[in-house]
């Protein structure tokens, strides 16, 4: 038993360490700039280090980029899209190894010039460039030497007049995107079943929830003791924030632009989780997703995988 645990660790190091080499691209991209409406399109490889999409991006333009396909990360991991959910198997894990916090190894990311900071995209993301230089893309995985497939990129101008690139012009600064991030509270969620209720499940995911939340580096949230002090010296309770009325008067209160509700359910080992971003403004709800797993230890990997889900596929509404 214990020569077959020494033979098992002796390839899960060999595998571990063989994925760090990347493949490099051997033609880049012909250096453009866009015209309104225009489309520039590129392939990107799981393996791949970074790819100079060729695409100059002007201070002041907005833009969106949108992906396709299916690669892989890891030959124990699951085939996923640009989103990367889903990625995650009995024998690949969530060990650390991504460039952007709260996104899977398996997302789709990007960054603007040489030494931009890196951001996730998944399938679809938009921004508006601060400054003028080339964006950049590959996969959110450290260890790519083992990875398999690629991505369709696709980046399309969508409004500002920005200027043709000459032939022959390199342009390399550092740069960033406009990143206005949002404020938001999350409450805490609502235990529906007896053992989510009897273990604190409420306030526990609400603060996995914060957790990932602050990781995508997309929104300023709001501290759970922040939120409960400023509730309670008004005497508002916010167990009793729902769609409507009471989630503009605590958006007032909170002074954030979007509430973070919902719920959670555990029965036996199954737990449910349901999470509604509301508009303060309006009071309506914006966008709504839910994730589920079948054990303690993989609630943090699935509230990720929510956040995920919320920060890729809902980029224009929050």
């Amino acid at each position: 038993m214990l020569k077959r645990l020494s033979f098992l660790t002796a390839i899960f190091i060999i595998s571990f360490f063989s994925g760090c080499g990347s493949v490099k691209y051997i033609t880049e991209e012909p250096q453009r700039s866009l015209s309104i409406g225009e489309e520039a399109q590129l392939q990107v490889l799981a393996a791949g280090d970074w790819r100079n999409s060729g695409v100059m991006l002007r201070k002041g333009e907005k833009y969106k980029v949108t992906a396709s396909g299916k690669w892989q990360i890891g030959g124990t991991c699951n085939p996923t899209g640009p989103d990367g959910i889903g990625v995650y198997a009995p024998f690949c894990w969530d060990i650390g190894g991504q460039l952007v916090p709260g996104f899977t190894q398996a997302a789709l990311i990007a960054k603007i010039g040489n030494n931009g900071i890196p951001f996730g995209v998944g399938e679809s993301f938009e921004m508006v460039a601060e400054r003028d230089d080339f964006i950049f893309f590959r996969s959110n995985d450290n260890m790519l030497g083992d990875n398999k497939g690629f991505l369709n990129v696709s980046i399309r101008k969508i409004s500002g007049e920005g200027l043709s690139l000459p032939t022959g012009e390199t342009i390399v600064k550092h740069t960033s995107i406009i990143a206005e991030r949002s404020r938001i509270a999350v409450l805490g969620l609502k235990p529906t079943t007896k053992g989510a209720a009897d273990e604190g499940y409420g306030d526990m995911v609400s603060e996995m929830l914060i957790t990932g939340l602050i990781k995508t580096g997309r929104y300023e949230v709001l501290e759970r003791s922040q939120i409960k002090q400023i509730l309670s010296e008004r005497q508002f309770s916010e167990v009793d924030v729902v769609v409507g009325e009471s989630a503009v008067t605590a958006g007032r209160m909170l002074r954030v632009k979007y509430l973070v509700i919902g719920s959670v359910a555990k029965i036996q080992n199954l737990t449910e989780v349901d999470v509604r971003f509301i508009d303060t403004e309006t009071g309506k709800a914006l966008l709504a997703e839910n994730a589920s797993c079948q054990s303690m230890g993989d609630l943090r990997n699935a509230i990720n995988q929510l956040i995920n889900k919320i920060t890729t596929g809902y980029p224009g509404k929050l």
